[in-house]
């Protein structure tokens, strides 16, 4: 068995990630400093606080994707390996991998004669049609 693998954290992903927190705390600092000046309201101060916890959530939000990433890979990388597993384990026992499904397996195709369905249904769809002319 090889090691975990891991989503591979990229210069782009931090600076993105750093520059989007930046603009959130920057943002929080100017609606301060709007609900600090004489003009400033109640909605300043909201707009204050809601900054900082939006660059939380970039934080949250990309360190999700990469614990999702990091589960994907590994599944991945487990499924090769189960299947190697089963590949060898049927060698040993000198059986063959099933890759096709015999047509003896497969249920017939019904073919339905359309004439005969239609006659079947047209005194339905006649009544159908005198009953809607009320």
């Amino acid at each position: 068995m090889t090691g975990k693998k891991k989503f591979k954290v990229r210069f782009s992903h931090i600076l993105l990630l750093t520059l989007g927190v930046a603009f959130t705390l920057v943002a929080a600092y100017w609606q301060w400093q709007r609900y600090t000046s004489p003009d400033g309201s109640v909605q300043n101060l909201g707009y204050a606080i809601q900054w900082p916890i939006f660059g939380g959530f970039l934080v949250f939000f990309y360190l999700k994707v990469r614990d999702y990433e990091n589960d994907r890979l590994n599944e991945d990388e487990s499924s090769q390996e189960l299947e190697q597993l089963e590949e060898e384990n049927s060698e040993k026992k000198g059986k063959k991998k099933v890759t096709t499904v015999s047509s003896e397996w497969m249920p017939s195709p019904v073919n339905t004669d359309i004439e005969a369905y239609n006659e079947k249904f047209a005194p339905r769809r006649r009544k159908d049609r005198h009953d809607g002319d009320d």
